[in-house]
């Protein structure tokens, strides 16, 4: 029997009582459900918003040229950065405030903005979590879905649900449902990250392989410096795959 880890981040601040953090809950305790019939065990991990100190990236641009973030030992950056890393899912959640994802949610994304150039979720499955009021719930949760996407995470359509419209989050009837389907997608997705990829997700690998093939040749004819994200990804053999697909299956392994 098999172990998936799973990591949820949600971008609120009300903890426990959060809607967005219950979301994540009922979506962990269907997909343990499903991920047991599979004969498979799930290990699951939330954290919302309140328990950590994340500082506001000071564009610095660091993170771009080295990889690491200067912030990150002075903060819970670092901490929530592993958590993520070491997952085999990871939901993201937010809750809707002014129509857009919380400050808390899109201060995470800053932080971690680098990661969309080294593709360092490549082989994770994950999902974007929204709950609004009633209102631009699915608009957040496809701006999310896409954000995540371009680091390299494999994601079906996500999970928005309201709190005074339909879908009702606390109306079983219509919740249960998509949430159930949700944990299925996922869990899908996680077994086979690599066929719940989309076309954006090729093209911009594509784009990555060639400024990498690119920048290595100059580097090896006529001595360039190249940054840490070009080593890594020639490191990586980004360019030497035929598409983002290829590439997902190797970080597999």
């Amino acid at each position: 029997m098999g172990m998936i880890r799973m990591f949820s981040f949600i971008g609120s601040g009300a903890g426990d009582v959060s809607h967005t953090k219950e979301l994540s809950d009922r979506l962990a305790q269907a997909l343990s459900r499903q991920a047991e019939l599979r004969g498979e065990t799930v290990a699951y991990e939330c954290v919302t918003a309140d328990r950590l100190r994340i500082s506001f990236c000071r564009s610095c641009n660091v993170c771009f040229g080295t990889g690491s973030c200067p912030l990150d030992d002075a903060d819970d950056m670092g901490d929530l950065k592993r958590r993520m890393l070491e997952a085999d899912i990871i939901l993201f959640g937010t809750p809707v405030y002014l129509a857009e994802m919380s400050g808390a949610a899109k201060c995470v994304l800053d932080r971690i903005s680098f990661w969309s150039h080294r593709l360092e979720l490549a082989g994770k499955a994950g999902m974007a979590l929204v709950t609004a009021s009633n209102n631009h719930g699915p608009q957040v949760e496809q701006c999310l879905r896409e954000l995540l996407q371009l680091m390299g995470l494999s994601m079906p359509e996500g999970l928005c649900l309201q709190l005074h419209a339909r879908p009702h989050l606390d109306d079983s009837e219509e919740a249960e449902p998509l949430i159930e389907d949700a944990a299925t997608r996922l869990l899908d997705a996680q077994e086979d990250p690599a066929a719940h990829l989309t076309k954006l997700q090729e093209l911009y690998w594509k784009g990555l392989a060639l400024k990498t093939r690119r920048a290595m040749m100059q580097h090896y004819l006529f001595g360039k410096q190249v940054s840490a994200e070009t080593q890594l990804l020639d490191e990586r053999r980004i360019a030497a795959h035929d598409s983002f697909a290829d590439y997902v299956r190797r970080c597999r392994g």
